[in-house]
C-alpha cells in the first residue's frame, strides 16, 4: 500500500510540474530566452501592474498543484471533504479565469493585435 501511495504522490508531482510548465512556455509564452525580466517575454501587456505576471504564476502553481489534496486522507480528515472540495474548486475557477487572462494576451502578441496601430477606430 505504501508503494502505492508514493507512487500515485510522484505522480502527481510530476503532473502538476509538466502542467504547470506547459502553461508558462507554450500557453503563455513565458520563460523566453532574451527577456529583458527574468522569466517573462519581451513584450508585456500588463507591465504596469506591479508583480502581476509572478502572482498569475505562482497562483497557477497553487492550483496547479492543488488538486491533488482531494485523495489525501489527512487534508480530507483536517479540513472536511466540503470545505475542501469547496476551497478547490473555487481555487480552480480563479486559476483558469487567470490562466485564460494571459493566454489572450499572448495569442494577441502573437497576432500582432496589441499594437496601437493595429486597432479598428470604433
Amino acid at each position: 500500500k505504501e508503494d502505492f501511495e508514493f507512487m500515485w504522490a510522484l505522480a502527481a508531482v510530476l503532473n502538476s510540474m509538466f502542467s504547470f510548465l506547459w502553461d508558462l512556455v507554450m500557453d503563455w509564452g513565458l520563460l523566453q530566452p532574451g527577456a529583458d525580466r527574468f522569466g517573462l517575454r519581451q513584450v508585456l501587456l500588463f507591465k504596469g501592474v506591479f508583480g502581476f505576471y509572478q502572482v498569475l504564476i505562482l497562483q497557477n502553481l497553487i492550483g496547479r498543484t492543488l488538486w491533488s489534496l482531494r485523495w489525501s486522507p489527512q487534508a480530507t480528515l483536517t479540513l472536511g471533504a466540503f470545505l475542501l472540495g469547496t476551497f478547490q474548486q473555487s481555487a480552480e475557477v480563479f486559476r483558469r479565469c487567470l490562466w485564460n487572462l494571459l493566454r489572450v494576451e499572448w495569442e494577441c502578441i502573437k497576432k500582432g493585435v496589441h499594437r496601437v496601430e493595429k486597432h479598428f477606430p470604433v
